[in-house]
């Protein structure tokens, strides 16, 4: 809440009415519309974490609207994380599914970041997919040509506290894991990995 008083300060000092609805990135409307979409993106992650552990509410609603939001979000992003780097987005008309969308956006994301680490920062490819389940369902993939997941780590990657990062506690896909098949009835999986080649990640929501 400072920070968005601030941000509100700093809109009527610095920005004239002409350049409220500015779209350049060169304009301080511009950075101040941003910098208050990442305000409000913030308190939204603290609104997840109380969420986990209790039964969050969950309504049936199209899934393709989230994931196009959280990869809109990274894309915005990449040329502070590496200028090489692609993701791409398919969706296909899917069902509803009844699902917490912040976390589902939690968990999407977890995987898309842990792509976004493991890929070249000058050739990485992350391609996201969206789309209905051969189980009836909705089907969400993520794909990236990274290092990948040698063959002896893959049955350890969801235990708790389980990282090859040099930073990091290892709960990421642990919680990310317990969101989808604890909270949402689904399942979430390692679909396959060849180091530099395609490493697959599978999220199946039931309709």
């Amino acid at each position: 809440m400072s920070l968005l008083g601030w941000l509100e300060k700093l809109q009527e000092q610095c920005v004239p009415p002409e350049q409220e609805s500015s779209e350049s990135a060169d304009d301080v409307g511009y950075v101040l519309t941003r910098m208050r979409a990442d305000v409000a993106r913030l308190n939204r992650v603290a609104q997840r974490f109380s969420k986990i552990g209790s039964d969050p509410d969950r309504k049936p609603q199209q899934v393709e609207p989230v994931v196009e939001e959280v990869v809109a979000y990274f894309r915005e992003r990449l040329p502070l994380q590496g200028r090489g780097v692609r993701i791409t987005l398919d969706t296909e008309p899917a069902p509803p599914a009844a699902i917490n969308p912040e976390l589902v956006a939690w968990v999407l994301e977890n995987l898309i970041k842990n792509a976004m680490e493991s890929v070249d920062a000058k050739s990485g490819t992350i391609a996201v997919h969206c789309g209905p389940s051969s189980r009836g369902g909705v089907q969400i993939t993520v794909t990236d040509n990274g290092r990948g997941i040698p063959g002896k780590q893959q049955q350890k990657i969801f235990h708790p506290g389980f990282t090859t990062k040099k930073r990091g506690w290892g709960l990421g896909l642990t919680l990310a894991r317990r969101i989808v098949m604890e909270y949402h009835g689904g399942d979430l999986y390692l679909d396959d990995s060849v180091p530099n080649q395609a490493t697959r990640f599978i999220v199946e929501l039931p309709a």
